[in-house]
């Protein structure tokens, strides 16, 4: 009985040890990889602000709203109306395109609030029609149909990571494996109030840093204000 037991024993420590060396070398193998910045505007520099429209904006005096410092990024918010994308500002809406020509910011953080991947073509041709200046884009969005969906239509923009991307960030990390998940956002955001996957631990900051992630923190006085920190 005794023997049986310590058989038992032995065969479950031999388990864990395989399993903690197997953690181990995942580990390793992904810490031999190395990752490059992509080559855009944003990795240039390290002290980013991104700051939102006015709430009482109006679309008649945008012209007197203050011009952006060159460490500034605009965020606008975006949704399809009628069958058309459209920018609400002050309870107004007014088609995307419009909008766009309307706002001088050469760095736009563009919120899509749709769930389905449906007229993403009509957004994407808006942000890159003819005419316009040369602007640099991120884009946020919960869902990550709309997101995979966009970066093939337009994959010189920025994507921030969506809810699964940081539960897988935070899974492989619980794991000590995050060295060799996949995870295909630019951009993640920190300390997003009532979203408890967007924190995240020293070590997991590490990783995002190694693989040249651009990471973004919540003004906790300004919700409506994200800033980069250098490292």
């Amino acid at each position: 009985m005794l023997a049986a037991g310590l058989r038992l024993a032995l065969i479950a420590l031999g388990s864990v040890i395989v399993v903690v060396l197997c953690l181990f070398g995942l580990r390793q193998f992904g810490l031999s990889g190395h990752y490059a910045p992509p080559h855009h505007e944003w990795f240039d520099r390290p002290d980013w602000q991104v700051v939102s429209l006015p709430a009482d904006c109006q679309w008649v005096d945008l012209k007197k709203w203050p011009k952006l410092e060159p460490n500034q990024i605009l965020k606008i918010q975006t949704q399809p109306l009628n069958n058309e994308w459209v920018v609400t500002c002050a309870s107004e809406a007014i088609p995307l395109i419009e909008a766009l020509e309307r706002l001088p910011a050469p760095r736009l953080w563009v919120s899509v609030l749709s769930l389905q991947p449906i007229g993403l073509e009509k957004l994407v041709e808006a942000m890159t029609a003819k005419g316009q200046i040369k602007r640099s884009l991120g884009i946020e969005t919960n869902s990550q149909s709309v997101a995979r969906k966009l970066r093939k239509m337009a994959p010189q923009w920025l994507f921030e990571a969506d809810a699964s991307q940081m539960l897988r960030l935070h899974t492989f990390a619980s794991l000590w494996i995050e060295t060799v998940m996949d995870f295909w956002a630019d951009i993640v955001v920190v300390g997003k109030q009532d979203e408890g996957l967007n924190h995240v631990s020293p070590r997991e900051l590490r990783e995002l840093r190694r693989r040249h992630k651009l990471v973004f923190w919540v003004d906790p006085q300004d919700p409506a204000t994200m800033t980069t920190r250098p490292e």
